[in-house]
């Protein structure tokens, strides 16, 4: 079970009023859910045989990151968008409650749909079985990205170009940073002026498709009997934006071994070899999901010495990378 400062410890008896609050009959069983760093997430169980997924946003005083404002209404409403206009596979929105006598926080309740995290599945899977499961995950990122807006980032905080959206995003990220006094391998201001070198690059980006951003394979539910995904959960980071930083979530994890990842691509629509301003662009986007990882263990406290480590060092040869590109 994983343990975050922003997840809420509820009393039993504050979960059986909130388990009556969203369905009248007697609740059975309530299980936390516990690979999430951000949400408290229960799963109950009634009598009349109803099964839901409870999420409940962290208290309103606790301290999150700048981009979290607001998550569990950007989920709400990209679950609802997704869900009618395309065939992505989602769980339904059942309620959502923003004021309880119960918590103070707003909840969202989730149907409960069947399958397997495809990343506690992966070392049973064979070669085959992966290149298939990741071949779908391409598909379906191809499918999400065909939704589009004419404004980048997040609906609560709309930018004009893609450049000014993400660079703003970044900039939060580095703000909280300092709030919290992060290490994070190079200075702030040499990763501001990195970026704003790179401006081109993200300049280049004209279309907003709709990004989930956090597409790793412990939000993607897969059952290997049928070979379908059954679900695709976690969608309060979603926004639109460049595709390409959805192949970073995407691939960061897992996807690596080069079959799934060409399976990934193929059926994404897309080779993976990229031009010099889409490499850039990759660069970047890897830097903020490093830096982004790094300050939230700040956040959450589950500090991990080695990971840390091993962030500042992604961020320290990314951004050389990137001041040797712009040269």
């Amino acid at each position: 079970m994983i343990q975050s400062a922003t997840k809420q410890h509820l009393s039993p008896e504050t979960i059986h009023a909130l388990a009556a609050e969203v369905h009248a009959a007697p609740l059975s069983d309530s299980r936390e859910l516990g690979n999430g760093y951000y949400n408290t997430a229960l799963r109950l169980s009634y009598a009349d045989g109803l099964v839901v997924v409870l999420k409940i946003a962290p208290h309103p005083s606790t301290k999150v990151l700048r981009q979290e404002d607001a998550l569990l209404q950007t989920e709400v409403e990209t679950l609802r968008y997704v869900s009618s206009h395309s065939d992505i596979p989602v769980p339904q929105v059942l309620s959502h409650c923003t004021s309880s006598p119960h918590v103070e926080s707003p909840y969202l309740v989730l149907e409960n749909l069947a399958g397997v995290s495809l990343d506690s599945l992966m070392e049973e899977m064979d070669p085959h079985q992966l290149e298939q499961a990741y071949g779908i995950v391409g598909k379906y990122a191809r499918e999400l990205h065909e939704l589009q807006m004419p404004f980048f980032a997040r609906p609560t905080h709309r930018g004009d170009t893609w450049c000014q959206a993400f660079s703003d995003m970044i900039n939060d990220v580095l703000l909280d940073a300092e709030d919290v006094c992060a290490d994070l391998g190079v200075p702030s201001g040499e990763i501001r002026d990195t970026v704003a070198a790179c401006a081109p690059s993200l300049c280049a980006v004209s279309t907003a498709s709709l990004l989930h951003r956090d597409l790793w394979p412990g939000n993607v539910f897969y059952d290997v009997s049928s070979s379908r995904i059954t679900r695709i959960i976690d969608w309060e980071r979603a926004v639109f934006g460049d595709p390409l930083m959805e192949f970073v979530c995407a691939l960061l994890e897992g996807l690596y071994v080069l079959g799934p990842r060409r399976a990934f691509y193929r059926s994404y629509g897309r080779t993976d070899t990229f031009t010099l301003d889409e490499r850039v662009r990759l660069d970047l986007y890897t830097v903020y999901l490093a830096l982004l990882l790094n300050v939230e263990g700040y956040f959450r406290d589950y500090r991990d010495p080695r990971q840390e480590s091993q962030l500042r060092a992604t961020v320290a040869s990314l951004i050389t990378r990137l001041q040797n590109d712009r040269t």
